[in-house]
């Protein structure tokens, strides 16, 4: 069992990673549960935008040597009412977390405890604070068993491709959350020839219609984690500008050209002239953040795979009773074989074992095989059984642009399109699975999908 230690009818990205985990993890076949607190038996705990991850939740641990505990870095203390279950201790942040003296010195000295760190900032952190010695030296042994990389990723509603076609205004958008003193002397210093507008108080719908319409958004706060308003607008078509707090000086973190970035001394005049010049030159600009942009769709990949690494280099035996079926199955599966893999995950889809497809799907990334024709269709597949269908429309779409007439990938995209609502393009996707189709043994099967799906 997974316990997920997380506060209590509060909306934050790190709140919904930690949602995101529990998600993941039940997907992979694991149990695991959210523990809010402060416990309040008496109110219902689960914020409504973190229900559709539909992760159970408890207010108490079962602290066995067989269960695991993750637990965020703003609630540490939980670390030592632990007394038996395996620890992680999970850096969202650096900034946030209540560290004293006395509080470093227990985490150091704590040598079964597992860190995981959000950022390239944590780890930085993390490495300097907790594994060098007084020397500095780094012990390569220590970290590779105790210190992992762990980020996150976006609200899939981002994940689906913005309306290039959308009118963009002259605005600029700003957190007033973060950074706001400092924000408010660059707007005293704008001008009239933009528009400010704060990201407060919207549904994520609203937050990806307002960033779909604008053209900047700046972000100068301090960058405590990896933070989400910045990558949710740059896949929305915004360009970024940060300064150099925290994460934002870390390129692997905030991943924009060094002069979109500015130090503290910068003044506001310097700022209102780079908005400018990318307000004006938007269309040329938007080219230097494809990086960026690139890296950000791909993060709940990453986060899959890297969460799958961890657990399993946990080793932890814990699984439902139907999990530890199938892996006892998965001993007749050559997974050092790519092949065999392959077939073994299409056996498992076509008999409804969609929790062992998912994982052997994860394990096939993590050995690097190559992302073949076949693999493609099987992982939409899994997507779109699972409901994930911002996630199927991107590799869908990916796949698409390497094998542009395979109509298997087709009739994945259209599921995809109409799990999202998203029907525009529908007309067009059945004309080309039609068309790829045609003539092929396959024929009649793709007709009659397409009828039952429209």
């Amino acid at each position: 069992m997974v316990y997920i230690y997380c506060q209590a009818n509060r909306a934050t990205g790190g709140t919904e990673l930690l949602h995101q985990m529990g998600y993941k993890l039940r997907l992979m076949g694991y149990e695991a549960a959210m523990v809010y607190y402060p416990a309040d038996p008496n109110t219902y705990p689960v914020c409504n935008q973190f229900e559709k991850y539909n992760v159970p939740y408890t207010y108490e641990v079962e602290d066995t040597p067989d269960n695991i505990v993750v637990i965020p870095e703003v609630a540490l203390g939980y670390i030592l009412a632990i007394k038996n279950a395996k620890r992680i201790l999970w850096w969202l942040s650096v900034d946030n977390a209540p560290l004293s003296d006395n509080a470093i010195n227990i985490i150091k000295n704590d040598k079964q405890l597992i860190h995981c760190c959000q950022s390239y900032y944590a780890m930085d952190f993390c490495k300097k604070t907790f594994f060098c010695d007084s020397n500095n030296n780094l012990s390569d042994e220590d970290t590779s068993n105790r210190l992992f990389y762990l980020s996150d990723y976006i609200n899939s509603i981002f994940l689906v491709p913005y309306d290039a076609e959308t009118k963009r205004e002259d605005i600029v958008l700003y957190n007033p959350v973060k950074g706001y003193e400092y924000t408010s002397k660059i707007i005293a210093a704008s001008s009239n020839r933009i528009t400010w507008k704060a990201l407060h108080g919207m549904t994520p719908e609203e937050m990806r219609h307002t960033m779909n319409t604008s053209k900047v958004y700046i972000d100068f706060g301090n960058h405590p984690g990896k933070d989400r308003i910045p990558r949710e607008a740059a896949l929305n078509g915004c360009l970024i500008i940060t300064n150099r707090q925290g994460a934002a000086a870390y390129k692997e973190d905030v991943y924009i050209n060094d002069d979109l970035k500015f130090e503290d001394d910068a003044t506001a005049e310097e700022i209102i002239e780079k908005i400018y010049a990318l307000v004006e030159n938007y269309d040329d600009s938007l080219k230097q953040y494809r990086e960026y942009i690139e890296k950000t769709i791909r993060e709940y990949i990453d986060f899959e795979t890297d969460l799958y690494k961890l657990m399993s280099k946990i080793n932890t035996d814990d699984k439902t009773d139907k999990d530890s079926d199938n892996n006892q199955s998965l001993l007749n599966c050559d997974s050092s074989n790519q092949d065999s893999l392959i077939a073994y995950i299409t056996e498992q889809i076509s008999t409804g074992n969609i929790t062992e497809a998912f994982r052997n799907i994860l394990l096939y990334k993590t050995l690097g095989y190559e992302e073949n024709e076949i693999f493609s269709i099987l992982e939409a597949t899994v997507r779109i059984e699972i409901g994930e269908y911002a996630e199927a429309h991107y590799c869908t779409s990916e796949a698409l642009k390497k094998y542009p007439e395979n109509y298997e990938l087709y009739l994945c995209l259209i599921q995809a399109c109409l799990g999202l609502g998203k029907t525009d393009d529908i007309d067009e996707l059945v004309g080309k699975a039609l068309e790829y189709s045609k003539g092929t043994e396959d024929e009649d099967a793709v007709k009659d999908i397409i009828s039952s799906l429209i």
